[in-house]
């Protein structure tokens, strides 16, 4: 079901040919179900790329809580609609995350806030609104990708609901457009 990859805590989670996993109807994704999926200890794990994968709507509160190693993870084209109690916020270690192309409609619950800093967030090609991504507004995002959600075309609207990404959607942050977000932002709050 699962076939490991380069190095050691690869793990590329796969549909398997004839599949126990594999449904119709789409999944939640548990700490259960996550471990039929990787094969061997998911502390190990240190990249999760679910690929080809049955569609999963949710991400449940405790699918990565034994995930204490995993710095990169990829939940895109999923289907997926919500993540739920804080679940990614197990996971310190993350860097890279893509949850593109996904439904997701909010990112609030996921445990995305707790994070100082990640490298890539990827949350192209959701329904998500330029308010619902207010979560990662304080969590520093290297790569921020947010085209293809609605509200997204307006650079400045998006800076102001993340004015703490470096770059947004493969164009710098300047230094003028941060001040302007953090102005906005702080005019918003009071």
């Amino acid at each position: 079901t699962v076939g490991t990859v380069g190095t050691v805590g690869y793990k590329v989670c796969r549909r398997p040919p004839g599949g126990v996993i594999a449904t119709r109807s789409a999944m939640k994704l548990t700490d259960e179900s996550l471990a039929l999926l990787v094969e061997g200890d998911p502390a190990e794990v240190e990249v999760l790329h679910f690929v080809r994968s049955p569609p999963i709507s949710q991400v449940g509160r405790s699918s990565f809580h034994r995930c204490r190693r995993l710095v990169s993870l990829s939940l895109a084209r999923l289907g997926l609609w919500t993540i739920d109690g804080d679940a990614l916020a197990a996971c310190a270690t993350l860097w890279w995350i893509d949850l593109s192309r996904n439904r997701l409609e909010t990112l609030a619950g996921s445990g995305l806030d707790a994070f100082a800093a990640l490298g890539l967030l990827d949350v192209s090609g959701n329904a998500l609104a330029i308010d619902a991504i207010a979560p990662i507004g304080e969590v520093e995002v290297v790569r921020l990708h947010l085209a293809g959600n609605p509200g997204a075309a307006d650079r400045a609207a998006a800076l102001a609901a993340a004015p703490a990404a470096w770059v947004l959607d493969g164009r710098l942050v300047t230094a003028d457009e941060r001040n302007t977000a953090e102005l906005a932002r702080a005019e918003s709050s009071t």
